[in-house]
């Protein structure tokens, strides 16, 4: 019996061991070993490897060109690895550049954009590619510098920065560029000379016209034959005047300059001037002094005139100042009182403001309406500005101590 037992208990012994064995093969077979972990510099094992895009330049200087000049650049590579690379966009510096990618040999031109993976260029493992860009320097002059940087999955450089420089001519040039004529006394007249230059062998400039027609006198001189920079060019002069009878004050219009180029047959030219008149103020402001509100704001000033000769002034008006926040202005408290500096010889008065500080606003910003007999000048303007001071302790009464435990607090409005 007890042998019988035994062998019962060896062959359940003997199966149980089977059973765990072939469970631990089964396990081992489903999870595969750890793999020990990548050192330091070395891509982790799961890491997908791509390859890498090196070019022959990355910087082009394209020298001297011209404004109606459209110019090709082409920046040639290769993908020097046995995997392929995918150029995700060509990010442009400017909407005056585009850019194209393709294989050397092929005719698909391809423009990847970062946002539409179907646009993406894959650079087979060993390809030589361009990317052909272009530049429309339109509307520029002097030294550009432009760049078209390479998004893509390369390992090793994900953004390669592809840089351009070129200098800009225009193709017809005005000296000087801004007709300036500075300030002018009123009475007197100026004459300013502009030369217009072209590149084309038949260049002529034909004709010049201002907005304000009855201000300036225009005369159209000779075309010729210049030189600059090396290069013979053509150029025709002009005179323009500024006439005698211009009104005092501070002027600007354009002259429109005709040309025989077809890539720029209207040229535009700028035009200041200021007018000096007879009349003159000092200070430049009439500043009224600071007052809390409801107190006396007041300021003079003295207007004369520049040749000492004798004149009237025959009113003091307020008005709005242009721009200002509150159109109330101006306050019926404001006043103006005038006479001359010397009655005796009345080449300058005096003309003194008195006003009410507004409780409404932080300042007072009126223009004084000067009215005069001198011809040319019978009506003047100059600014009147105050500050409104304002009562900062009025404005923020001190903070009351709390009141003690279980006593009443006190009135805000009565201290009690």
């Amino acid at each position: 019996m007890w042998r019988n037992i035994g062998r019962a208990f060896g062959l359940a012994f003997g199966l149980s061991a089977m059973v765990s064995a072939c469970g631990l093969a089964h396990a081992q077979d489903a999870a595969p070993a750890a793999q020990p972990p990548a050192q330091a510099g070395e891509p982790a094992l799961d890491t997908v490897r791509t390859g890498t895009l090196v070019f022959e330049r990355e910087t082009i200087d394209l020298g001297t060109i011209v404004q109606n000049e459209i110019k090709e650049i082409k920046y040639s590579f290769e993908n020097k690895t046995a995997l392929p690379v995918t150029i995700k966009e060509l990010k442009r510096s400017c909407g005056c550049t585009e850019a194209k990618v393709h294989i050397v040999g092929g005719d698909k031109f391809a423009e990847p954009k970062e946002s539409d993976a179907n646009s993406w260029f894959v650079v087979p493992a060993g390809a030589k590619c361009e990317i052909a860009a272009t530049f429309d320097p339109k509307g520029k002059s002097g030294t550009q510098s432009k760049t078209v940087t390479v998004i893509s999955d390369d390992d090793e450089r994900g953004e390669i920065i592809l840089t351009f420089t070129v200098m800009v001519e225009q193709n017809i040039m005005i000296e000087p560029t801004i007709l300036n004529f500075g300030t002018i006394e009123r009475g007197a007249s100026k004459v300013l000379k502009l030369t217009v230059v072209g590149r084309t062998p038949d260049f002529a400039a034909t004709d010049a016209t201002v907005t304000l027609g009855e201000l300036f006198d225009i005369k159209k001189g000779e075309t010729r034959e210049v030189e600059r920079g090396g290069k013979k060019l053509r150029a025709t002069e002009f005179e323009i005047t500024l006439k005698a009878n211009t009104k005092s004050g501070r002027g600007n219009d354009t002259l429109n300059v005709r040309t025989s180029d077809k890539n720029e047959p209207l040229k535009p030219v700028s035009i200041t001037y200021m007018i000096q008149g007879l009349l003159a103020s000092e200070p430049n402001v009439l500043a009224l002094s600071s007052a809390q509100p409801g107190g006396e704001m007041k300021g003079e000033i003295i207007i004369k005139h520049r040749k000492d000769q004798p004149f009237k002034i025959l009113k003091v008006e307020a008005a709005v100042a242009a721009g200002n926040a509150k159109p109330t202005l101006p306050d019926p408290e404001i006043t103006f009182q005038f006479e001359p500096v010397d009655a005796a010889t009345p080449n300058k008065w005096r003309i003194k403001a008195v006003c009410i500080a507004p409780m409404d606003r932080p300042s007072v910003n009126v223009v004084a309406k000067i009215t005069t007999d001198v011809a040319g000048e019978e009506m003047i303007q100059t600014r009147a500005y105050g500050v409104v001071r304002r009562n900062q302790a009025a404005a923020n009464p001190p903070a009351q101590a709390p009141a003690p435990a279980g006593a009443p607090a006190r009135d805000p409005a009565t201290n009690k």
